[in-house]
């Protein structure tokens, strides 16, 4: 039961933070890269907003959706991972010539580190990691303690809904998500951090431009 209670809530929170995004692109229908930094803006701060009301009304602390420092080997170790799993996705995509939906012409080096390499990387972390992450372990038990063999069960069922949301972009990327979100999850369930989670993944989405 206390897992159906934890996909609940995981959904809940996902539409909380990205329906009022649909909303506002389908009425403004911006495109390129006022497209991209109206979602991660405007997603962003709905999820703040959501941990705020956790803060206030909840009894919740910050440590408890990761915002604090986190030691220096898992920061070290997120590069170093971080680092080698986004070279293996991006040799991968050039041995098999597997094409990336995603595209970076309309798009200024300027705001390519912005968007993608920095705002995106805080963005989705705090989404998914921060926020949804924490809920999802709360609900099933100790904090992100509760796992499944070596991992957290936490990390691996939000990493499952990292995947899903990028099915869009292909199959491959979708899996390359799968695996990056098991590594940001447990690191932020070890760690206590977020930050960990936002190397790894800025790491990805600088090998995944270049």
């Amino acid at each position: 039961m206390k897992y159906v209670k934890a996909l609940v809530w995981m959904f809940l929170l996902f539409l909380g933070v990205y329906l009022p995004v649909y909303v506002l692109m389908s009425i403004i229908r911006p495109s390129g890269p006022e497209a991209v930094l109206l979602i991660i803006v405007t997603s962003f701060l709905f999820a703040i907003l959501i941990m705020a009301v956790y803060l206030t009304r909840h009894g919740w602390h910050r440590r408890a959706f990761g915002l604090v420092s986190a030691g220096k080997r898992y920061l070290l170790g997120a590069f170093v991972f971080g680092g080698i799993l986004g070279l293996v996705v991006a040799v991968l995509e050039r041995v098999f010539d597997i094409q990336n939906p995603q595209t970076f012409e309309t798009f200024a080096l300027w705001q390519i580190v912005l968007l993608f390499w920095i705002g995106a990387s805080i963005q989705e972390e705090i989404i998914f990691r921060s926020l949804i992450q924490s809920v999802v372990g709360r609900t099933l038990g100790n904090g992100n303690s509760v796992s499944w063999g070596p991992v957290s069960a936490a990390a691996v069922i939000v990493a499952v809904l990292f995947a899903v949301i990028h099915i869009p972009m292909g199959i491959f990327t979708a899996c390359a998500a799968l695996v990056a979100g098991l590594l940001a999850g447990e690191l932020r369930a070890r760690s206590g951090s977020i930050l960990p989670a936002m190397i790894v993944h800025a790491m990805m989405n600088i090998t995944g431009s270049i």
